[in-house]
């Protein structure tokens, strides 16, 4: 028997064919295909298999058919039996409508895969989705599911998003390699592992997503106080503890969503090592659309940069530069010129042995600790210089 089901939202070049599906375009405008406020009926499918099998087709179809465009593509609820090809077009349009609105809107596509890659993710994806989900690729089948749902969803709150993204991460990078103690080290070693990136950043970075999840999960989407005395009930007496870190800022909040939604879909692609050649893995934290040939891995610096993470050479010593012109005083002048010939990112203990004698009742050197906590609060160092040596920071 041959079932056949109208394709909302998604069209290809030609005919595309993969696993038990075979879909073919109709004569829709791509302006139609990637509408935001209807679904139009742009391509059906046929389904090959048993009746018992269309329920699981169909909905391993519909997400496939997504991640491809990344957009929400929508099936029709029921399929159709069609013995003659010529008649198969005519019936879908005699059965089903042409246009669905959408009562919550879509999202519009995202450049991920390029056309001539399609047909080659769809079948890495299909592939690895029929296998048992009790197996290896139990972590896939529901960080692919949690990505999808987010695809399916347009106006959202950020705890859903975020929750979808970094539970999708977080499971798939858990039943990679099962073992762990803390909190980041299966992010952390996945990416590695990945080739996304190497060196000392991947802390930083996870620790970024993490302290987002944790900020977000607890508190929404509302700004990070710069401190525990900040921060006070209603009564405006008894602190409340708020976890001090990169995440005080909502900006701070919406790029790790951001981020981690353009991330998300790459980690999937690599870990089914399917690479399609134009895809740009470096998406998720430059602005490039499709790849420019570079090594994924790139140094950390450039990475941890796109985060405003930037506790590094660069930015630390030119803020150091500008405070030796702004001293008002000789004997600042010569502690910050030490500190800045003593600062080595890379080597945090040595920094912190050397810079001991700069600290002191100077407000200048205190303000410029200040600053530098600004820009990376997630400096440990920077934080244990504060606690050891009592830097007074109010």
């Amino acid at each position: 028997m041959r079932y056949f089901i109208p394709i909302y939202g998604f069209k290809v070049h030609g005919e595309l064919e993969f696993g038990p599906f075979i879909i073919e375009s109709l004569d829709v405008s791509q302006d139609l295909v990637i509408d935001t406020k209807s679904f139009h009926m742009s391509a059906y499918a046929e389904l090959i298999g048993e009746e018992s099998q269309l329920e699981e087709l169909i909905f391993r179809l519909g997400p496939i058919l997504s991640f491809l465009q990344q957009q929400w593509v929508h099936l029709a609820e029921n399929v159709i039996t069609v013995y003659e090809d010529h008649m198969v077009v005519e019936t879908l349009k005699k059965l089903f409508p042409d246009k669905i609105p959408i009562i919550r809107g879509r999202k519009p596509p995202q450049i991920l895969i390029a056309s001539q890659d399609i047909q080659r993710v769809a079948i890495a994806l299909d592939q690895v989705l029929q296998d048992d989900p009790t197996n290896k690729c139990k972590g896939f089948h529901q960080a692919f599911y949690r990505y999808y749902r987010l695809l399916s969803e347009s106006n959202r709150l950020i705890e859903t998003s975020y929750y979808l993204l970094y539970t999708g991460l977080d499971i798939l990078a858990r039943s990679y390699k099962d073992k762990y103690t803390d909190t980041w080290g299966p992010i952390a070693t996945l990416l590695k592992d990945l080739n996304f990136i190497r060196g000392e950043g991947v802390k930083e970075i996870v620790g970024f997503f993490l302290d987002a999840r944790n900020h977000i999960f607890h508190y929404g989407l509302a700004d990070f106080v710069t401190n525990e005395r900040d921060c006070r009930n209603d009564s405006n007496t008894v602190p409340i503890t708020v976890y001090e870190g990169q995440m005080r800022k909502k900006e701070n909040l919406l790029m790790a969503n951001t981020k981690l939604e353009k991330l998300l879909p790459l980690v999937l692609l690599r870990f089914i090592a399917c690479e399609p050649l134009r895809t740009n893995f470096n998406a998720w934290f430059t602005k490039d659309a499709w790849s420019d040939g570079r090594d994924p891995a790139l140094d950390p610096i450039e990475v941890l940069e796109s985060f405003n993470i930037t506790m590094y050479d660069k930015k630390v010593k030119t803020l150091i530069n500008r405070w030796i012109e702004k001293a008002e005083d000789e004997k600042t002048k010569k502690e910050l010129a030490a500190l800045l010939e003593v600062y080595k990112p890379k080597d945090t203990s040595q920094f912190r042995k050397k810079c001991s004698h700069l600290i002191g009742n100077n407000d200048q050197i205190n303000k410029l600790f200040i600053e530098m906590e600004k820009i990376h609060s997630t400096s440990f160092f920077i934080q244990k210089i504060r606690t050891k040596f009592i830097i007074d920071l109010n």
